[in-house]
């Protein structure tokens, strides 16, 4: 009875023994969904700010403001992705997701801040599942538990998504590509550990390792910064996976030798992605050779590479949106001999250290080869290194940071005399992080506009020739324009060779009037760069305002030589045969350009007007009409057509026109004026009156106005 007694109490009933394995699935499901969860939640905040920020001139206005071709998934659209080189990349899977917000958000940035964003956390989502897979194959003799384990894998993730290096990538509309191929190249790379991870010649392994490779593909076709994975994949066989041995004499057993045609397929796309970006940086025409930066100077800047995106991760601080090479580098300058020293000397350490911190050497081997692409031997752009290069780069220190935290809780022998030491890394860790997320939330204001970018630059570094120039266009486009040429030639004092500033400050020049200083300024950068269409067509403008059209005919023939198939060029030197008289010429020249530019307006609106001069009334007004067609909003057209329509007593539709042009611009003084007059014909004398006294606002200078 006593016996019966005992078991009755000691025993759990069915009721119980449900309960406790509901309570246990409870606790399982908490301690793997909450790590992920808790990443995503964390992630998202301190990139928020972003979605006020607007597009920069940092090639946003070349990528989305002035570009038409990628707006939408048409086939038009898809097909020029698909060819183009646009500002020396080949990135159409990037252009698609751009097409496509385009689609749902038109020009508003808040759109594209918010994919980039949201790519942002879903990259950080799957590196915490791979930092957990890696996790588990590096420690397994520290004998964690899976909280551990898994609360490591979230430190990870969160190191990596919450650091303000990350912070270009995402809040740099013109960075998706970035954002996009990290993703997919994270992808690739868990599909490549699931593969691993199956028996070998298996249905399930072979699906993952297509997976891996299509993938793979994908991100190439993002962007190219992928293209040294098959490395990252063969450090990885060695460790943590084990799959190959690091003796490289072993390679040749049948099973080493089947791992490495594994990567075969991997290696020819990664060929191919490299052939494809050298091809589109030679049409861009911005790889340096190397007459300007020899061997030395590219391999100094490849040891500073290596030390800057280490030292940043671990001090994030004086983050700069562009550290500008220096115009006349040396490979003995103190920056390169000190990064020379640190790469040597963490080189040396985790090699000394192999055996017992084996992941310190594949972590370093795999961070090298990840940023080869980017280190400068191959030299493109005036910067020597950039914070969106580290997007990819540094994950795997924030493996290495995940590693420590999981081995500092697991050399917690005792728990209860060591509770002090588990809250010191808790609290430890969560300070981290809480610093990062406040460095990144401020670091993301510094890309709020044009202006605070640039400025923000200069209290970096006020050195900075390409930020002098690129705050002098945005203040140019805000109308201070005297203040932009102060800052242009600061531009030019500190490169005298910097070809866009004197063309730039050759514009401002000639916004204000000052037409030969503008054409001295455009000479300069063309002995400069003496290819430079843009710098020649400008140069030929200004000679035409100036009244030397001989010359401007000149340097418009110049120009069309080298780029026949410029619109605009044939466009402005139409305009300057009309003005000479030679009008068959000029026709011919506006039909080109709109033969070549069939989105263009301007060239049928130049048409329409050369028709009115010959009274081919007809012409003229199918030829506003198309000028209407591709662009709705244009003043001009709105106001010449009223005028033609009004010469033909079609009062009414003419009054239509007229009020259009006013209403996209209001400061037309012409139209208003011509207004005035059908108003008063239809005998609507008050609004007449109205229209009148804003010509007399804008005429007497108390506005500024368009007397076209």
């Amino acid at each position: 009875m006593a016996s019966h007694s005992k078991r009755s109490l000691t025993e759990k009933t069915p009721s119980q023994r449900a309960a406790q394995r509901s309570s246990l699935e409870v606790r399982s499901l908490a301690i793997r969904c909450l790590p992920p969860l808790f990443v995503i939640v964390l992630t998202i905040p301190p990139f928020l700010p972003i979605l006020r920020n607007e597009f920069v001139n940092w090639d946003d206005l070349f990528n989305l403001v002035d570009n038409r071709e990628y707006r939408g998934l048409g086939w038009a659209e898809l097909k020029w992705m698909f060819t183009t080189f646009h500002l020396s990349l080949y990135r159409p899977v990037t252009w698609m997701t751009l097409g496509l917000d385009y689609w749902v958000w038109g020009m508003d940035p808040f759109g594209y801040h918010l994919t980039s964003i949201i790519f942002h956390g879903l990259n950080a989502l799957l590196f915490y599942f791979i930092a957990l897979r890696l996790l588990r194959l590096a420690l397994p003799a520290m004998e964690s538990s899976d909280i551990t384990l898994r609360a490591g894998a979230a430190f990870a993730a969160l190191i990596f998504s919450l650091h303000p290096l990350r912070v270009e990538a995402v809040a740099w509309a013109s960075a998706r590509n970035d954002v996009v191929s990290a993703f997919l190249i994270l992808l690739a790379f868990y599909c490549y550990l699931q593969a691993a991870a199956a028996p070998a010649i298996t249905l399930r392994r072979n699906g993952w390792m297509i997976a891996a490779l299509l993938t793979y593909g994908v991100s190439l076709l993002a962007k190219g910064i992928g293209m040294t994975l098959p490395l990252v994949f063969l450090v990885t066989d060695i460790y943590p996976l084990k799959r190959l041995e690091p003796d490289l004499r072993k390679w040749l057993e049948p099973v080493s030798r089947r791992l490495l045609w594994e990567k075969l397929p991997f290696l020819l796309l990664a060929i191919g992605a490299g052939i494809v970006a050298v091809l589109a940086k030679l049409e861009g025409q911005v790889v340096h050779g190397f007459d300007k930066h020899g061997w030395l100077v590219r391999i100094a800047e490849s040891f500073f590479g290596l030390a800057f995106y280490l030292w940043k991760t671990l001090w994030p601080f004086a983050l700069s949106p562009l550290y500008q090479r220096p115009s006349q580098p040396s490979p003995l300058d103190i920056p390169f001999i000190a990064s020379a020293m640190v790469v040597f000397g963490v080189s040396a350490a985790v090699v000394i250290l192999r055996r017992r911190w084996p992941s310190g050497l594949a972590s370093w081997i795999c961070y090298a080869v990840i940023l080869i692409p980017v280190l400068g031997i191959v030299q493109f752009g005036p910067q020597v290194v950039a914070d969106r290069y580290s997007y990819v780069s540094c994950l795997v220190w924030a493996v290495v940071a995940g590693g420590a935290v999981v081995y500092l809780f697991g050399a917690v022998k005792a728990p209860r005399a060591n509770e002090a030491r588990s809250a010191a890394i808790v609290v430890v860790a969560f300070a981290v992080l809480t610093g990062l997320g406040f460095l990144t939330w401020q670091q993301t204001r510094v890309w709020r506009d044009s202006e605070r970018l640039w400025r923000h630059v200069l209290t970096i570094n006020p050195a900075t020739s390409y930020a002098y120039n690129n705050l002098a266009s945005e203040l140019n486009r805000q109308g201070k324009t005297a203040e932009a040429i102060g800052l242009y030639r600061q531009a030019v004092d500190l490169d005298g060779q910097f070809a866009l500033a004197h063309h730039n400050l050759g514009d401002a020049l000639a916004k204000q009037g000052q037409f030969e200083a503008a054409i001295e300024s455009y000479q300069k950068a063309l002995a400069i760069d003496a290819k430079s269409i843009l710098s020649r067509h400008h140069l030929a403008n200004t000679l035409a305002k100036a009244g030397r059209r001989a010359a401007a005919l000149e340097h418009y023939f110049k120009a069309l030589q080298i780029a026949p198939k410029e619109a605009a060029l044939h466009n402005d030197l139409g305009n300057v045969l009309a003005a000479q008289g030679d009008l068959e010429k000029a026709m011919q020249h506006y039909r080109r350009a709109a033969e070549l530019d069939s989105r263009a307006s301007e060239p049928y609106f130049n048409l329409a007007n050369l028709m009115v001069r010959q009274e081919q009334w007809e012409q003229a007004k199918s030829y506003f009409q198309l000028a209407l067609k591709t662009n709705p909003h244009y003043p001009e057209a709105h106001h010449n057509l009223g005028r033609l329509l009004a010469s033909q007593g079609r009062l009414e539709e003419a009054v239509g026109h007229f009020r259009e042009a006013v209403r996209i611009e209001p400061r037309f003084a012409a139209a208003h004026e011509s207004l005035i007059l059908a108003l008063s014909e239809q005998g609507k004398k008050e609004e007449a009156m109205q229209h009148y006294q804003r010509a007399r606002e804008i005429l007497s200078g108390r506005e500024p106005g368009r007397l076209r």
